[in-house]
């Protein structure tokens, strides 16, 4: 699949795969172009971050 454009299909928790171009959410490791998984730590800084 092409990029998501910033669009996610899912919201970011661990185990779920974040793109590293646009930071589009999803499940699946094919639906973001630059797939990075995501894990415990890094979900806590982006909820640190939108506060």
């Amino acid at each position: 699949m092409g990029c998501l454009k910033g669009k996610s299909k899912t919201k970011p928790k661990p185990g779920a795969y974040e793109c590293t171009k646009c930071d589009a959410v999803a499940k699946k490791k094919g639906d973001v172009c630059k797939a990075k998984k995501i894990k415990d730590a890094e979900k806590d800084k982006k909820k640190d971050i939108k506060k």
